[in-house]
């Protein structure tokens, strides 16, 4: 077999594992940190992640905060339509009547 085909083989061989067996996930902050997330782990990721985020939630709006959930699939527009509204909520309101007593 020549030199190129068995590379070739190979490669396919490793591809086909790394599909098998899922992904070595690398932690951005401590790269010295990995761990295979298979489908197993996670979903256990998955689903501690959503817990953490719904308890980051619960605790910024319980301070007064607001908070914004944007996914990589929408439109920036819109997350960014939703975040100044979000923001200006109580604000408009205010604004407009600055506004009217300006004139």
């Amino acid at each position: 077999m020549p030199l190129f085909a068995r590379w070739r083989a190979e490669r396919d061989r490793l591809w086909a594992a790394l599909v098998d067996f899922g992904l070595l996930a690398v932690d951005p902050e401590d790269p010295t940190i990995a761990r295979p997330l298979v489908a197993d782990a996670r979903a256990a990721y998955l689903e501690r992640f959503g817990e953490w985020r719904s308890q980051l939630a619960a605790a910024w709006r319980g301070e007064g905060l607001s908070y914004t959930l944007a996914t990589t699939s929408e439109q920036t527009s819109r997350v960014v339509r939703r975040v100044a509204s979000t923001a200006l909520g109580a604000g408009r309101e205010a604004a407009m009547h600055a506004r009217s007593e300006a004139r």
